[in-house]
């Protein structure tokens, strides 16, 4: 959650926002520099869409300035685009990767069927009796700190842990909740589906609170965010093309209006050497009629 908070003040604020003048660098930075984030200038970061998920890419060691990224916004088109190529092609390994893994799902689905999708069903259940398990332990454990603290006169201290204890027994009743609304469906039998833009495993006509939960999860928003943009891309792209070839069109009918007013004036031009041509050959021919008439 800090880290979170601190990278958020990085790209509002700068990375140097807490250093005094004089420790701050005499160079200033631009959004050339390698420890610029090629990716958050571009757009956004994936490596931001998926902490502490299953698809969790790791910590961008590298910087996210807002600033930067409105210097390189405003750049140029040319100048931009070799970054943002190489920001596609990170998106679509992303997304091909991912794409392999709701393919092999479908596959999965459809030699188990549905005994495939119950085993999914218990295997969700059993990671989740374990999670209750773990924070009751946990809860315990806290409250006899608490009480140890209270005993020796460390009351913000107890105070400090009573926080993190309601924090955790709010997380166990969600978790119970979610126990409970699972098993009054047990009755059913549960088919199951693959999630076609995050890969994820559904549960087919499940309960409307669970696909709002699905679709507003980290890992489900993250997949559609880099899908839109791949899009928003793509369309963009297809925009350039078609703007470049109408404007060479005008260009291609002028040429060849100009090649064939040429040809004209070279038909026009050539067409009275070729008559007097045929009329020098005409008399070429006459005059030699008339010499032989003249030696016969």
């Amino acid at each position: 959650m800090m880290d979170a908070q601190r990278k958020l003040l990085d790209q509002l604020m700068g990375v140097d926002r807490n250093l005094n003048m004089d420790d701050r660098p005499t160079r200033k930075r631009t959004w050339r520099d390698d420890s610029t984030c090629k990716y958050y200038i571009c757009g956004f970061c994936p490596h931001d869409l998926f902490a502490n998920t299953k698809s969790d890419l790791g910590v961008c060691e590298d910087i996210h300035d807002a600033k930067l990224k409105a210097a390189f916004i405003a750049e140029d088109a040319e100048a931009r685009r070799p970054y943002q190529n190489r920001f596609v092609r990170f998106l679509n390994s992303l997304i091909d990767d991912l794409d392999r893994k709701i393919r092999r799902g479908n596959d999965r689905i459809q030699l188990t069927g549905p005994h495939g999708a119950n085993k999914a069903a218990d295997d969700e259940e059993l990671k989740k009796a374990k999670m209750i398990k773990d924070l009751t332990a946990h809860i315990e454990q806290l409250l006899k700190q608490m009480e140890e603290l209270g005993e020796v006169g460390k009351v913000d201290e107890s105070q400090g842990l009573l926080k993190l204890v309601e924090q955790l027994q709010k997380e166990k009743h969600d978790l119970l909740m979610a126990e409970v609304a699972s098993k009054s469906q047990t009755s059913q039998e549960k088919r199951m589906k693959v999630c076609e833009v995050c890969g994820a495993f559904l549960v087919i006509n499940d309960a409307e609170s669970r696909v709002q939960s699905h679709l507003e999860g980290k890992q489900h928003m993250g997949y559609k965010k880099i899908r839109d943009a791949l899009e928003e891309f793509q369309k963009k792209r297809d925009g350039d093309r078609s703007r470049r070839s109408r404007s060479r069109s005008p260009r291609r009918k002028r040429s060849r209006s100009r090649s064939s007013s040429r040809n004209v004036r070279v038909q026009h031009t050539e067409l009275p050497q070729f008559r007097k041509g045929i009329l020098f050959y005409r008399e070429l021919i006459a005059n030699h009629h008339q010499f032989h008439q003249i030696a016969g």
